[in-house]
């Protein structure tokens, strides 16, 4: 059986943002988010050696440690001190797993739009015929490269020129001081 989407208040249980200042409020607080985020998780969670039952015990202790040690913490910096950091990443295993598990989820389809509009100026009508792994390897180029600005083509022309597969190897002499020197 497949679970429906999380509800967004799923979400924003692990966010301490969110939590209620007053302790008796907390101690309730986003219970039913964590028991629907578990039963969504779920076979990721098992897979991962889980422990279903102590989940909720470490949950009511991880939010009176949140909300009396790591107020002054951002978001990133408590789950980054939780996750890696003794005693927390050992006392606090299994909500950890599904804080990692909600930590990896995209926020927003974004990216994804951004890698269709790259593969479709990558992959057109002239360039069809590129292979699975060169349309990957420029599509990351595309999205995570550095600007053309910022870079250096001479090491990559190097290695190219310097290969078997270099067309023209006598060429390089030539090329370094005609192409490289120009201003």
């Amino acid at each position: 059986m497949r679970l429906s989407r999380p509800p967004v208040e799923s979400f924003r249980v692990l966010n301490p943002d969110t939590w209620p200042e007053d302790q008796a409020s907390l101690l309730t607080f986003g219970d039913d988010g964590v028991a629907y985020l578990m039963r969504h998780f779920k076979e990721p969670l098992e897979r991962s050696g889980w422990n279903m039952v102590g989940i909720q015990d470490e949950w009511q202790r991880l939010k009176i440690l949140v909300s009396h040690n790591f107020k002054d913490k951002s978001y990133s910096g408590l789950w980054e001190t939780m996750l890696t950091k003794d005693p927390y990443r050992h006392c606090y295993k299994n909500i950890l797993e599904l804080v990692q598990l909600m930590l990896v989820l995209p926020i927003s389809a974004a990216q994804c739009e951004l890698g269709f509009s790259a593969q479709k100026r990558i992959k057109n009508s002239t360039r069809s015929c590129l292979g699975v792994s060169t349309t990957e390897d420029l599509i990351r180029i595309s999205l995570e490269g550095s600007s053309v600005k910022e870079f250096d083509p001479t090491p990559a022309a190097d290695r190219w020129l310097t290969s078997k597969r270099a067309r023209r190897p006598t060429y390089k002499s030539s090329w370094t001081t005609d192409i490289l020197c120009v201003k």
